[in-house]
């Protein structure tokens, strides 16, 4: 196999990563946990193609840079244009990677946030609800949380 080959679609398994990370972007904005499983699953699939082109490469071209590469070939020009791909879509893809983790954290750490409120509110030793008069009525009436025994 050609090495150009080998690289474009190398190139190509990264751009499809790179659009499953900005979908990943969006479901963790829209919080759809199962279209998020889904997508997950995709890239981890991108990840094991990725892996398999990348021995492909190896066993074509060894350890050698996409620099030196472009050097000893007839197909410069292009080699060149692929590695000018590779580092333009590897650093989007960082990018949304740190944003997704953001986006991660960010959720967890509002859900972790609202299970404490409501954790406080059940160790206060009950619920405290107003009557109509004004007063505060404590006891176990109201509960944004079924709590069972």
């Amino acid at each position: 196999m050609e090495i150009t080959n080998v690289l474009n679609t190398q190139l190509d398994v990264l751009k499809k990563l790179l659009d499953c990370l900005k979908e990943e972007k969006e479901l963790l904005i829209k919080e759809d946990a199962d279209a998020l499983k889904i997508i997950v699953d995709k890239k981890m699939d991108l990840m094991k193609e990725l892996d398999e082109i990348e021995k492909d490469r190896v066993s074509v071209c060894g350890d050698e840079t996409l620099e030196s590469l472009a050097l000893n070939s007839e197909n410069k020009e292009e080699i060149l244009d692929i590695k000018d791909s590779y580092t333009e879509t590897i650093v989007k893809i960082n990018e949304m990677q740190l944003t997704n983790q953001m986006l991660t954290k960010q959720s967890l750490d509002y859900a972790n946030s609202m299970v404490n409120i409501f954790m406080k509110n059940k160790k206060k030793g009950g619920n405290n609800t107003y009557k109509a008069n004004g007063k505060v009525s404590s006891g176990n009436r109201a509960s944004m949380i079924n709590q069972y025994k």
